[in-house]
This record gives C-alpha cells, structure tokens and sequence, in this order.
C-alpha cells in the first residue's frame, strides 16, 4: 500500500538573513511516488515564488552527504553540490523515516533556503483520502516577497 509523505516546509533564511523565528511554515501532504522536482515546484508555489532560478535538495548546505538537483538533470558539469536526479528521487524514498531534515537551496545567488522535516508517514487508505496531491493541509505566516524593494 503506498503511503503519504506529511512534510513541513520553513522558510529559514534569504542571503543570510535568518527567517527562522518569522515561523513561515506550510505542512503538505504528498505521494510517496512523487519525484523530489514536484516536491520543490509545490513548495515555491504555496510560498508564492516564481520557479525562475536552480534549486536543490540538500541533507546540509555545507558538506552534503545527501542531495538531488536540477544541475543534476541537466546535460553539463552536473551539481557543484554533488547532488543527484531530482527528477529520479522519489518523495518516500528521501524522506522513509519521520522527523528526517533536508534543505532545499532555491536561487544558488540569493540563497533562499527551506527546512524540509518530514513529520509523518501516513498509510494511505480509502477514507484518508485528499481530492489533489499534493496537498496544502497548514498555514502560518505571511508568504515573504520573492523580489522585495530594498
């Protein structure tokens, strides 16, 4: 049976500001079979950015053990991260335990980053079912401006 994949998503920093105590956070409910490049593109979405730059997913931003890219997909020198297919990674297989942290890095110059955690791993049954996956199941916090007037 497969599963659901409960993530919280926190906006935590932008070109080093910290943004962590702003509590900007969304939970979204996801298919285990979801490539990590849906992952990403929903969670630009329900903080209202554009997908106009690379991102990636990343265990830490510092020395990565573990990570998945757009660089990574493409034809070239790969991810200077080290980071492999997001188009290949799938949701259940990245996130297979509860409390697991990644990060995901958009915009390599202005350095947006969001804490990933996975809160639950949910069996997927006919009366839990969602009308849409992914799907947006919390708000808290205003969505911060993607291109703010500085």
């Amino acid at each position: 049976m497969k599963k659901i994949i409960k993530l919280r998503i926190q906006i935590v920093s932008h070109m080093g500001m910290d943004y962590s105590k702003k509590n900007i956070i969304r939970t979204v409910e996801f298919v285990e079979g979801s490539c990590l490049r849906v992952v990403a593109e929903d969670i630009l979405s329900i903080f209202e950015f554009n997908w106009d730059h690379a991102f990636g997913i990343y265990d830490n931003l510092e020395n990565p053990t573990e990570g998945y890219s757009v660089f990574a997909d493409l034809d070239g020198d790969g991810d200077p991260m080290g980071g492999k297919s997001i188009e290949k990674a799938k949701v259940g297989r990245v996130f297979r335990e509860e409390g697991k942290e990644m990060f995901m890095l958009f915009d390599y110059g202005d350095e947006w980053v969001f804490k990933i955690v996975c809160e639950e791993l949910i069996p997927r049954t006919a009366g839990r079912e969602r009308p849409g996956y992914p799907y947006t199941m919390f708000r808290q916090g205003e969505a911060i401006e993607q291109y703010p007037e500085y």
